[in-house]
């Protein structure tokens, strides 16, 4: 007959066994997890890398430069463009505003609303309203 002794100690010996099964188990997991991990961080560091390289790209002085001129017709600074603080226009610190003096209608219909054009600036260095013509047949 089996002593009561040893049926507590093979009762104990299970359970430690299914403990140390359980932890190797989740530590299987976990490694497995981990290299998942590494292998984003590897993916993810090419595509910082690929990142980077396109940025540095995209950036570079001479295509923004060619890209401002062929795009934004913009060219470099002129000496000529550059003034002395002395010769810039008087700041306007008055907040008078004045009802619009000049309308231009939206379409060439008689009926269409018509919209106040701004005030020319007195120190505006064009004096002239630029008018937008209008689109021809095109959307209103």
């Amino acid at each position: 007959m089996i002593r009561p002794v040893a049926v507590i100690w093979l009762i104990a010996l299970a359970g430690v066994a299914a403990g140390v099964y359980l932890v190797k188990y989740r530590a299987s997991e976990l490694r497995t997890e981990i290299k998942e991990v590494r292998s984003d961080i590897r993916s993810e560091r090419e595509r910082l890398r690929v990142l980077r390289a396109e940025w540095t790209y995209l950036t570079r002085p001479e295509r923004l430069a060619r890209l401002a001129r062929e795009r934004l017709d913009m060219r470099p600074v002129q000496p000529q463009q550059v003034v002395e603080l002395d010769h810039l226009p008087p700041r306007v610190t008055t907040r008078d505003i004045e009802p619009a003096q000049e309308t231009i209608a939206l379409a060439d219909d008689p009926d269409s609303p018509t919209v106040a054009l701004p005030h020319t600036k007195p120190w505006s260095l064009n004096a002239q309203i630029a008018r937008v013509p209008a689109r021809e047949g095109g959307r209103q």
